[in-house]
């Protein structure tokens, strides 16, 4: 009697454990300000890269503008994987017709993210020697190349809470398909 109803405790906790982090996700996923963020970065994105005579600077830019595409692709993808793992959608609407991804295909969008997370992390590496290259640039220079400073600082802003967020629903994904794999 004592071992069942410990049992059921420990699966009740799990329950309550999964759906705690489920409610969490799905709320970061709908909050206002992601969705600020995101409109801020399609704004930006909309402009285009700013043009500038500093390679170093324009390389960066148009890398983070690069990285930006990259993610609203995961974007595109990751609620559908949600929905297929957990039987509802990022918004709580039940459907238990869809086929739940394999360890695989969620592996793969992980290793997506990671390297969405290393490019970020190798641009935000780099932002403090774009703004020193800025400093030294000719006046003519230096105007067009801090538009392209200010974009990449804007999308490396943005990005890192949105990678952030996506990096912890592809574990949470990946840790509801394996804990169905042992059931």
């Amino acid at each position: 009697m004592k071992k069942s109803l410990l049992g059921l405790l420990a699966v009740v906790m799990t329950v309550l454990t999964v759906s705690a982090q489920d409610a969490e996700l799905s709320s970061a996923w709908n909050s206002k300000d992601r969705a600020k963020s995101l409109a801020k970065l399609e704004k930006l994105m909309s402009k285009g890269v700013p043009a500038c005579t500093l390679q170093s600077v324009q390389t960066l830019a148009a890398n983070s503008a690069a990285l930006a595409v990259e993610v609203m692709a995961t974007n595109e993808v990751l609620p559908e994987m949600y929905k297929r793992t957990v039987g509802e959608s990022i918004d709580g609407v039940a459907d238990v017709t869809v086929e739940k991804p394999s360890l695989e295909e969620l592996t793969v969008l992980s290793g997506t993210i990671a390297a969405s997370a290393k490019t970020l992390a190798e641009i935000s590496k780099a932002v403090p020697n774009m703004k020193e290259d800025v400093k030294n640039a000719a006046p003519a220079d230096a105007i067009p190349a801090g538009k392209a400073v200010n974009f990449t600082t804007t999308a490396v802003s943005v990005l890192t809470s949105e990678i952030e967020l996506q990096g912890k629903i592809i574990a949470y994904l990946i840790e509801q398909v394996k804990a169905g794999q042992n059931l």
